[in-house]
């Protein structure tokens, strides 16, 4: 009996060591205001969707514009972008409002002061099977900071999100 409470505990041991060493989620956000949380990721077969949340904790409106301007990198050392594409309808990644049921490439964003707002990023196919994990996802847009700024003199910045592990469906 002895014997089997000590494999048990070392197999207990080994199993949380394996989970502990797997690296963090970390996400960089361009603002103190801009709140970035990760949600999911989740593939089937070569389609993949990562749902982001970004909480506006401002007391002003903020407006986002990505543009396309999204790059994946994976755990197989494959980069997925649209950086290139500039006809947007043979682009392969997209971003997707809340209000909106069929993604776009360029989304313009508007996030209410206090607010919470779901984006989700679909890749659309050619996703590696064997990837486990999205090491980096940078999100590069435009935006108006808080409302402060008029079109044109938009500022460039980006959200990076690393280390998401990835679900199979």
């Amino acid at each position: 009996m002895k014997t089997k409470i000590i494999i048990l505990v070392v197999c207990s041991l080994i199993i949380a060591t394996a989970f502990s060493t797997q690296a963090q989620v970390s996400v960089k956000s361009p603002s103190a205001n801009l709140k970035v949380e990760f949600r999911r990721c989740i593939t089937n077969s070569d389609l993949a969707f990562i749902d982001i949340l970004i909480t506006n904790t401002s007391k002003q409106d903020t407006k986002i514009q990505c543009w396309g301007w999204i790059e994946i990198y994976d755990d197989e050392g494959n980069v997925y972008n649209n950086k290139d594409t500039s006809d947007h309808y043979k682009q392969k990644i997209y971003i997707s409002d809340n209000s909106n049921s069929r993604p776009e490439a360029n989304e313009t964003i508007t996030i209410p002061a206090g607010i919470a707002y779901r984006a989700r990023i679909i890749l659309l196919d050619g996703f590696d099977k064997f990837a486990t994990e999205v090491k980096l996802l940078r999100i590069t847009f435009n935006w108006d900071v808080f409302n402060t700024k008029t079109y044109g003199n938009w500022l460039t910045d980006s959200i990076e999100l690393r280390n998401l592990p990835i679900v199979r469906e």
